[in-house]
């Protein structure tokens, strides 16, 4: 989900993220000499008052070193679910999540400050240079924290006078985060796989899901958009309707991510706070605008593109740190063909994975004279879908599928073979080429085809096309991970997660993947390098494994009872709709069936769900596992 503007844009946030990291490294010893200077002051804090202290610097420095690393995975501090201690009786009442023992939040404060002493302490040019009660600044944290509202106890703590409180007397009490205090999860991408994610996690985290276009998008039926652009209402998902009220959600664009943090650009204002503040105005890009850009380099074929600018407004952009991240980028055609750069090309290039680009497609082709012609690159199932609703919707236009290959529909030659006997039969202004591929671009509306015939022999062709659909395969829209997770990008620059769907931490000087990955950042659907066939119920089952991790991970639990994803393979039932009256249903190299009712049922099954989804969070509530059913079909 990057962006898309140019590099030379692209290297102040690289510059400005880079400094946030080194930011975080240089808060420890600024919180712990804070704190010797607070500590060691004579006057009674007001504690509450202290989170303004220093401009809110001391709070941040608290909140990003002190509460953040008691959170980390596996730090000592093991987060579970517990009820409160007056319904534990009855085994009834209401449960918490992210509940810890005071003792081990004690015991890890009591080691920070132990490292700080041995760094700061030792050096002879530092002025606090002298030795510090450990016990009494650890006991100092923890109030601050009780203060601000981080953490609250299960126990009924209001017949006690709250400056008489003791932590380190108190060692076996079970505390909680308090709701301010949830780990911060951030998911890049609401589609399927990623809107799952923060429906189910909006109570374990503080969660934010941003998206550059703010809806869950039924991308197995986007070709029916060319039929009628209509289907958009049931097809685009809001987000902001349909999920939980403690999701946040973000419509925007993320153009850099890091280990800490992702920069966002939005036109949505947004809260600041010690996590989330604003980049520097300096570093915003130029206002010219990237839809200028003409021919196949245009907006719909753009990684992402970026959201669009309303009255040449610069969008905000911000920095979010967070505790997780969620990967679920999804994915967007392959333009890698070779066609020469012409300046006054006239050929519309749609993107068949972008939904605002195949409604455009409306306006243009119904523009078009009766001797103009429409081409599809590709053969495989994208292409023929498109081609078929192309070939139904507009009777009187000529369309050319151009495939390398000597197939449609591979690995199935039965599937072929039905396929072009629709073409034949029944959708006859559908022309394929086979073993043909576009080598060049010969004036503003023409291709030159090559085709091979046999063995070293070919010919070349002139194909006029006035609209392209580039279906020739997928590319991961991961633009935006290449300067901080370029190592955990295979070679085809998708991200490589392990079967807990966590993203690799690789040295990129090898050419495999070592044992190591991030605890703490995941990777799921159709953006992944799991071996499978990228479909929907995928990438449902990448959600559901990443759901159940993400909680476990922060609870400490051992990585081998983490909950695993097992890849389903390339030889998983497709369904297929040529056109709205056809349909094929195939599994690997076998064509299960030939049948008009596959193509009835995939169309409107999504399209069931969708109206059912758009109608709003109040009646998602009132049949809250009605629509886990609808999903799992």
């Amino acid at each position: 989900m990057s962006s898309g503007i140019n590099d030379d844009d692209l290297q102040p946030l690289r510059t400005y993220m880079q400094n946030v990291l080194v930011m975080e490294q240089e808060l420890s010893p600024y919180l712990f000499q804070t704190l010797l200077t607070l500590v060691s002051s004579s006057s009674n804090h007001d504690l509450s008052l202290l989170k303004a202290h220093d401009e809110g610097k001391f709070e941040k420095a608290m909140r990003w070193t002190i509460l953040r690393g008691i959170q980390k995975p596996y730090s000592g501090v093991k987060l579970s679910e517990k009820k409160n201690a007056s319904s534990w009786w009855f085994r009834t009442g209401t449960s918490f999540s992210h509940c810890f023992l005071v003792g081990e939040a004690l015991d890890w404060m009591k080691g920070w400050v132990e490292r700080m002493q041995k760094e700061i302490i030792h050096d002879t040019t530092s002025p606090y240079n002298h030795a510090a009660n450990t016990s009494q600044l650890v006991e100092f944290m923890a109030q601050l924290m009780k203060a601000w509202g981080w953490i609250e106890s299960l126990h009924d703590t209001n017949s006690q006078q709250e400056t008489t409180f003791s932590f380190e007397k108190n060692k076996s009490q079970w505390f909680r985060m308090g709701d301010l205090a949830k780990p911060r999860l951030i998911v890049v991408g609401g589609g399927m796989s990623g809107y799952k994610v923060a429906k189910q996690l909006g109570d374990w985290f503080e969660l934010t899901l941003i998206d550059k276009e703010g809806t869950m998008d039924l991308v197995p039926i986007y070709p029916t958009l060319i039929t009628d652009k209509n289907n958009i209402h049931h097809i685009a998902i809001d987000h902001k309707k349909t999920l939980p009220s403690n999701v946040k959600c973000i419509k925007g664009v993320v153009t850099l991510a890091s280990q800490v943090g992702v920069i966002v650009e939005t036109l949505e204002a947004q809260e600041e706070n010690g996590e989330v503040f604003k980049v520097d105005p300096k570093l915003e890009h130029s206002q010219e605008d990237s839809s200028t850009i003409t021919n196949y380099q245009d907006l719909s074929l753009k990684d992402n593109a970026g959201i669009s600018r309303v009255n040449d407004t610069i969008p905000h952009r911000y920095f979010m740190k967070f505790d997780y991240l969620v990967l679920a980028p999804g994915c967007t055609c392959w333009n890698n063909f070779p066609i020469t750069k012409l300046s006054h090309n006239e050929i519309k290039f749609v993107n068949p994975y972008d939904a605002n680009s195949l409604i455009e497609s409306h306006s243009i082709i119904e523009q078009l004279s009766e001797t103009e012609e429409i081409c599809v690159l590709g053969g495989g199932y994208v292409a023929v879908e498109v081609a078929g609703f192309l070939a139904e919707k507009y009777r009187d236009k000529k369309i050319t599928i151009i495939q390398r290959s000597h197939q449609l529909m591979k690995p199935s030659r039965d599937a072929h073979n039905a396929v072009m006997d629709i073409f034949k039969n029944t959708l006859t202004n559908v022309k394929v080429m086979l073993n043909s591929e576009i080598i060049s671009q010969n004036g503003p509306k023409t291709f030159i085809v090559k085709t091979r015939i046999s063995g070293e022999e070919s010919n070349e062709t002139q194909v006029n096309c006035s609209v392209c659909f580039i279906c020739t395969g997928m590319r991961p829209q991961v633009g935006f991970l290449k300067d901080f997770f370029s190592a955990s990008l295979d070679s085809n620059e998708f991200i490589c997660v392990n079967s807990h769907m966590q993203v690799a931490v690789r040295d990129n000087t090898l050419t495999t993947s070592n044992s190591s990955y991030y605890d703490h950042i995941f990777a799921i659907g159709d953006a992944t390098n799991v071996k499978e066939t990228k479909l929907a119920s995928h990438a449902h089952k990448h959600a559901k494994t990443a759901y159940t991790v993400l909680p476990q991970v922060a609870q400490s639990i051992p990585s081998s009872q983490l909950a695993t994803y097992t890849p389903r393979g390339y030889d998983r039932p497709q369904t297929v709709i040529i056109g709205p009256n056809h349909g094929l249903w195939v599994k690997g190299s076998t064509l299960l069936l030939n049948s008009s009712v596959v193509a009835y049922f995939k169309e409107r099954s999504q399209a069931m769900k969708g109206r059912w989804m758009a109608g709003g969070r109040a009646q998602q509530e009132e049949n809250e596992g009605m629509e886990e059913n609808v999903m799992r079909k």
